[in-house]
């Protein structure tokens, strides 16, 4: 997994995602986590196995319908893509857990709306979390997102994600892919700009 988070106000939307991705033999490679659909003032922020994003990426970036319906979409879209990455790739079930969140201009609304999708085993159902405020990930309780003291917006995103690294690899330091360059991206309604924030700490040299 990954660190993916979203702030959203009426008129904007904060989608931070870092660019570690991790292969099966542990290897640390840069991955790209997010795609755009302009059309729809839309950015989507993937967390999880890179295949679901790869499998799913044409279908939000291509979507000839309205926000809204989009949203109300993306469950069937993963379990689809979920059923190509095991049929085509041979990937386990339990290798499938996915974050996925879902920030534009929502119609119904008139406003910047953020829905977020997490498969956190594939025997239960895809959670659907409607236009909702924020999102983090990881996530180690609101006693410890108190303690940064973090406002919703840029600087606050670049501190929760540095933290978020730290802990990571303090807690889990070989098997949780995190860390390279920390992206941005601020929605708007018929804007959408993505800027590098900076790079998270190299990690240890292995020794041996």
């Amino acid at each position: 997994m990954s660190i993916l988070n979203a702030f959203v106000t009426p008129e904007r939307a904060l989608i931070g995602v870092d660019t570690e991705a991790m292969l099966p033999n542990g290897d640390l490679q840069q991955v790209c986590k997010i795609v755009v659909n302009p059309v729809l003032s839309a950015v989507v922020g993937f967390r999880g196995l890179d295949l679901m994003q790869m499998a799913a990426a044409p279908v939000f970036s291509g979507w000839k319908g309205t926000f809204d319906a989009l949203a109300e979409y993306v469950p069937e879209l993963m379990r689809l893509c979920e059923e190509h990455c095991i049929n085509a790739h041979g990937q386990p079930k339990e290798q499938l857990s996915t974050d996925i969140v879902l920030a534009g201009f929502s119609e119904s609304s008139g406003a910047m709306a953020l829905h977020a999708y997490q498969r956190t085993k594939h025997t239960q159902p895809i959670e659907h979390h409607r236009s909702i405020p924020q999102f983090y990930a990881p996530y180690w309780g609101d006693e410890h997102l108190k303690s940064l003291g973090i406002c919703a917006d840029r600087k606050g995103m670049e501190v929760l994600a540095g933290e978020q690294c730290r802990k990571a690899r303090e807690e889990r330091p070989t098997d949780f892919a995190c860390g390279g360059r920390f992206f941005i991206a601020e929605a708007r309604r018929n804007s959408i700009r993505i800027e590098q924030a900076f790079k998270f700490p190299s990690r240890p040299e292995k020794v041996g």
